[in-house]
């Protein structure tokens, strides 16, 4: 112990004597595992913290799927919800919600938007989550009928009502409906998606059809005994029974139940998270070790320079360990201050980061704060990297040639060697910061691709809002009412082309699904139905997003409640289910027994309906008056700038019904930017990784040239002694320096392209071997190392030779 103290002494007051080398490693030791614990935290948040709920482990996400079309998310209808909860003991409690913004006011004020959500009474109890203040619901209260109640957050309270314990008994309008606050949530709930505000979720089975009807999320609480595994085989077995049972609506839905802390973030995406979660820490790891290279180079450089010091330590009888011990803790030393930087940084980026609000609602709000894993995770990193990149500088330079070191030989140091550790150090850089530059080269084309991938539908001079007309407590026909009646007034503004209502938008990253059971077309697989994409629409849909009608015609204003039921079906449908034929007049329906027939009247061209990179798939487009939806979307098309429009729709809406709540307003464009966020987000985070590796890897070549440079000073006043001109001797260096780097180059591509073949499912329309991203990053790359190499090596053939030769 007492050695090791005096270690550490020793080496600290080594650094002292030297700030601008300490300073300088502890600044890149800082940024490569600063960069590293940041993005540790990311994942740690996303993957690994429990969720802000006692035994948060033993909740889980009940879902429906329907394997046999590799559809993993359904919703859950209100029969099935009851269901599971008669039949199922795996779980001590199920409760269902949804989604919903709430227009909230105090008496005859504005309403205000907040983001709601609504719960059937147990879901408290599975959260095991209670009000601060007051009560939540009680039996009875998610029954159609009952006293209309409300809770809301904690800081809603603090914000609008100031704290006060008065607001509980005081009435608000959510919606347009008069509620009693019965209670407040405590700080920092916000439950599922920043909510602010929660409602009862007024279902009845005994109304509601097995077929029809709104269909939502559902959690459990597992009991103590129960494996989420022992959950899972019991749900499948009540799948089989309710297929049997109810096969119309029933038969090849199969149940899944997950961890809840797995689908944090938003069930379309949750399950890319793992693999892009993984694929980041590579990534940052792999700029940390193009760090810690850099600092490697420079404690074998620090060591060089204390050759003779070392040569007459061991010529005095000091062992090698004791040797490579004080080395190492000087390597060490520097990491652990560099991790402590580290950790500075991470709190400031981590912070920059829980402000930023992404473009779309996440299902649990991540903390991604610094917490216990990811302090021992700081320290684990700057321990390793201590020891691992200053291991082999300490044994490299505590075996020197004595009897040249003794004699100050310059030779001694190994710089003529061909290939020293320094330059494996710099082939290491170099090939890394390439694999970095060519990944985020591959996401910068893919981006490129995407916004300009065909989408079958024109994006531009496009405005929209949605709105929620059942949460203000518009009936079916009420709401056909007053859809129509915004709609006019919103196509009669100024600068509008046209206008219509439609259920869903494309490009809005949820997969809406319906069974259809289609005329004269039998399913392979024995279930008589099929689940296709469904969008019910408005007049004019297609004329608006310019989508082709092929053949009959589009939905028109007549196709209302009293006319006969119609549907148009893009050409995928046609070529799937109808190939050769004309589907003008056939006929589809939702129901195999009871159902009506809906008649075929058109044929519309095929585009995309939920993502970028989906394959074509079919299409029904019913009409919005016959088949009423939830939530709706009036959507214009318009002459000039879109953007000012969607506040002017907004407007026109909230002056017909100031309790209208919207869920989403913007343009088309905007949309695209939210589909496109994360093609955009890799493509920044890995130019930001690749740029600083870059710089590293050229100080790297920079720092090993400049002292191969200094080393041969009396070798260079040699050969322009001998005649050599400066041009030759700037020449011989800057192509010795090149070797090193064109073999990282080498190693570099063949990296990239391994990896970016393991990238093919994250990029859109890019090759594995793209050869713009390839070429373009292989000639940034050594054009940056022939200026490090060039800068040191000018500054040698510009060395008068006189000088020269009277160097040592």
């Amino acid at each position: 112990m007492d050695s090791l103290l005096k270690d550490l002494r020793f080496n600290a007051r080594m650094l002292i004597k030297q700030p601008a080398l300490a300073f300088i490693a502890i600044v890149t030791f800082a940024l490569g595992i600063g960069l590293t614990t940041t993005v540790f935290s990311i994942v740690n948040g996303a993957l690994y913290r429990g969720l802000p709920f006692e035994e948060s482990e033993r909740i889980a996400w009940v879902h429906r799927n329907k394997p046999s079309e590799n559809i993993d998310q359904m919703g859950v209808s209100v029969p099935d919800f009851f269901d599971w909860q008669a039949r199922q003991t795996a779980f001590e409690i199920m409760a269902a919600f949804n989604s919903n913004p709430v227009n909230l006011a105090e008496g005859e004020g504005r309403p205000e938007r907040f983001l709601g959500a609504s719960f059937t009474v147990e879901m408290l109890d599975v959260l095991k989550v209670h009000p601060v203040l007051g009560r939540g619901f009680r039996e009875g209260e998610d029954r159609p009928g009952a006293e209309p109640v409300i809770m809301i957050g904690y800081d809603l309270w603090q914000d609008r009502f100031g704290g006060s314990r008065e607001i509980l008994g005081k009435t608000v309008r959510a919606n347009g409906v008069t509620r009693t606050v019965i209670g407040v949530m405590p700080e920092g709930f916000a439950f599922p998606e920043r909510q602010q505000v929660w409602l009862p979720l007024e279902i009845d089975p005994a109304v509601t059809d097995r077929s029809e009807g709104p269909s939502y999320t559902v959690v459990g609480r597992l009991n103590p005994s129960t494996s989420m595994d022992e959950a899972k085989v019991q749900m499948a077995s009540i799948a089989l029974r309710l297929a049997q049972e109810y096969p119309e609506s029933n038969e090849g839905r199969a149940i899944n139940v997950k961890p809840l802390r797995e689908i944090r973030i938003h069930p379309e995406i949750d399950g890319t998270v793992t693999p892009v979660a993984g694929l980041l820490m590579g990534l940052v790891g792999l700029v940390l070790l193009v760090a810690c290279a850099n600092v490697a180079n420079m404690l074998l450089a620090r060591a060089s320079a204390r050759r003779h010091e070392i040569g007459v330590r061991l010529a005095l009888g000091a062992s090698r360990w004791r040797l490579v011990r004080q080395l190492l803790t000087e390597s060490i030393i520097l990491s652990l201050a560099g991790g402590a930087a580290a950790l500075l940084i991470t709190f400031w980026l981590t912070r920059l980061l829980m402000s930023y609000q992404p473009p779309f609602a996440v299902l649990i709000v991540l903390d991604v704060s610094p917490d216990v894993r990811v302090f021992g995770f700081t320290l684990a990193a700057s321990l390793l990297t201590g020891i691992v990149f200053g291991l082999a500088p300490a044994l490299h330079s505590s075996k020197p040639d004595l009897v040249a070191t003794l004699k100050n030989d310059a030779s001694a140091g190994g710089a003529r060697r061909r290939f020293s550790l320094r330059n494996v150090l710099v082939v290491a850089q170099v090939a890394v910061s390439l694999v970095l530059l060519v990944t985020a080269g591959l996401f910068a084309r893919s981006l490129g691709n995407a916004q300009s991938i065909e989408l079958g539908f024109d994006q531009h001079n496009i405005a929209y809002v949605s709105a929620s007309l059942s949460g203000a407590g518009y009936e079916r026909e009420e709401g056909r009412q007053f859809l129509r009646q915004a709609t006019e007034r919103i196509g009669a503004l100024p600068g509008v082309v046209a206008a219509t209502y439609t259920a869903r938008l494309p490009m809005n990253l949820t997969n809406a699904s319906e069974d259809f059971f289609i005329e004269g077309y039998e399913p392979d697989d024995g279930d008589p139905s099929v689940t296709i994409q469904y969008n019910p629409v408005g007049p004019r849909y297609f004329e608006i997003l310019r989508i082709p009608l092929l053949a009959g015609r589009e939905i028109a204003a007549t196709d209302d409640s009293r006319a006969p039921l119609v549907a148009v079906v893009s050409q995928e449908f046609v070529n799937r289910y109808w190939p050769g034929q004309n589907a003008i007049g056939k006929r589809i329906k939702f129901d195999a027994e009871s159902e009506p027939w809906i008649e075929i009247v058109g044929v519309s061209g095929d585009y995309k309906m939920t993502s970028v990179g989906e394959e074509i798939r079919p299409l029904v487009h019913t009409s919005l008056m016959q088949q009423m939806p939830f939530f709706e979307t009036i959507m214009v098309r318009t002459a000039g700038d879109p953007g000012p429009m969607v506040a002017r729709m907004r407007e026109e809406i909230t002056a017909l019904n100031p309790d209208i709540s919207f869920f989403d307003a913007r343009t088309m464009d905007e949309n695209m930017s939210v589909v496109l966020f994360p093609v955009r987000m890799g493509a920044a985070l890995l130019a930001v990784f690749g740029l600083l590796a870059l710089g590293l890897a050229a100080v790297g070549v920079y720092g090993v040239i400049a002292y191969s440079v200094s080393r041969r000073t009396h070798e260079i006043g040699i050969r322009m002694a001998l005649g050599a001109g400066s041009n030759n001797v700037l020449r011989l260096v800057v192509w010795q320096g090149m070797r090193v780097v064109l073999v990282g180059v080498v190693l570099g591509v063949l990296g990239a392209a391994a990896l970016s073949r393991a990238l093919g499912n994250l990029l859109y329309d890019v090759s594995a071997v793209d050869p713009v991203a390839f070429i373009g990053t292989v000639a940034v790359l050594i054009g940056v190392a022939l200026l490090a190499n060039y800068i040191p090596a000018r500054r040698g053939a510009r060395v008068d030779p006189m000088v020269a030769l009277r160097t040592e």
